[in-house]
């Protein structure tokens, strides 16, 4: 009878380090699988990094772009403010030519007064 007992706790405990096996094995397995897809998913992030560093080297031709665009925009301001300019000293000009044109009539009026 005791050696029953004793095969039967050998048996439990057979089961148990059965148990035990499968229970590792199970978890090395998902482990493992588990792994297996977050190295999957790495993979995927790295894919993800790539197309990051694409997008930043889109972030970096937009900054370009936008510098063009500040230059462009500088450029242009530039020119109007030059045709304001030039517009403003023809203005001037045609002013001080009315301003000639008035003193010689008055020249011409003096002397028709002194003749």
């Amino acid at each position: 009878m005791f050696h029953d007992q004793n095969d039967d706790d050998d048996d439990d405990n057979d089961d148990n380090d059965d148990d035990d096996d499968d229970d590792d094995d199970d978890d090395d397995d998902d482990d493992d699988d588990d792994n297996d897809d977050d190295d999957y998913d790495d993979d995927g992030d790295d894919d993800d990094g790539d197309d990051d560093e694409r997008d930043n080297d889109d972030d970096d031709d937009d900054d370009d772009d936008d510098d063009d665009d500040m230059m462009m925009m500088m450029i242009m301001m530039m020119m109007v403010m030059m045709m304001v300019m030039v517009m403003t000293m023809n203005v001037i000009m045609m002013m001080i030519n009315v301003m000639i044109m008035m003193m010689k009539v008055m020249m011409m009026m003096m002397n028709v007064m002194m003749m």
